[in-house]
């Protein structure tokens, strides 16, 4: 019989995703999920008492038990817990996005990186069934629309649109094509919230491939499709689980 060690795992922020992070990490027999800590101690003690697990009072003391930790807090926190984590011997899953500013982000990487911990920044779709199906046949696309589209629930506004939806889509397309950017245009605009709401990006990379990204928490339906025109095919992925790969040909 083989026995493995179990991950002693916690999670910071018990908000929306902190209560899937928690629900997960406690169904999980690879860890041992030690306990929950939230500045808000009546949610803290809400979500621990839902999935069997404690409640801290200080967050120090818990990463000090733990092995890993899962960073579900608001974005502009995220360098503060992720370095105090790091600091207290922690590998990292932080929610995305990683930081507020590039420089942040930077910073938090090498912080992990000096201190032999991993950190893995929680962009979900990267692993989401469509994408992974899809993926063998994105050789060398050459045109790619996306559109992710979300009903305002006040969720995420701490932080612009680009940070809260449009991250995913560009995490997808920088993770297929590996060029960099030579161009880009943006243009985005603030409809109920202090930070851009709706926003458009069109990239065009050295290889010649466009992107033209659209992300909006303005919609009256919820959407989040790509679609990829490739040399001779087109590849269309509804991210609610649905791939389409149809060949195209220059005959009528």
């Amino acid at each position: 019989m083989i026995f493995v060690e179990k991950v002693k795992a916690c999670v910071i922020g018990t908000g929306h995703l902190g209560n899937y992070h928690t629900k997960l990490l406690s169904e999980m027999v690879t860890a041992d999920l030690v306990g929950v800590y939230d500045t808000d101690s009546d949610r803290a003690f809400e979500i621990a008492s839902k999935y069997g697990t404690t409640a801290f009072d200080s967050m120090d003391e818990l990463l000090s038990r733990c092995s890993a930790a899962v960073i579900a807090s608001p974005t502009a926190t995220h360098r503060e817990i992720a370095e105090k984590a790091i600091y207290a011997g922690c590998h990292v899953l932080v929610e995305k996005p990683i930081a507020d500013t590039t420089f942040e982000g930077s910073e938090m990487v090498a912080t992990a990186n000096s201190a032999g911990k991993i950190m893995m920044v929680g962009h979900v779709e990267h692993f989401n069934p469509a994408f992974t199906a899809a993926r063998e046949y994105l050789q060398n696309p050459r045109f790619i629309e996306s559109h992710r589209l979300t009903i305002y629930r006040g969720r995420g506004a701490d932080v612009s649109v680009i940070h809260d939806l449009l991250i995913h889509d560009l995490e997808l397309i920088l993770a297929i094509i590996e060029e960099p950017v030579v161009s880009m245009d943006a243009s985005a605009s603030k409809i109920l919230t202090d930070s851009p709401d709706i926003a458009n990006v069109r990239l065009k990379f050295k290889g010649g491939c466009v992107a033209n990204l659209t992300a909006s928490r303005m919609s009256l339906t919820n959407m989040r499709k790509m679609r990829f025109f490739v040399p001779g095919a087109y590849v269309g992925l509804d991210f609610g689980g649905k791939v389409e790969v149809a060949t195209l040909s220059g005959s009528g």
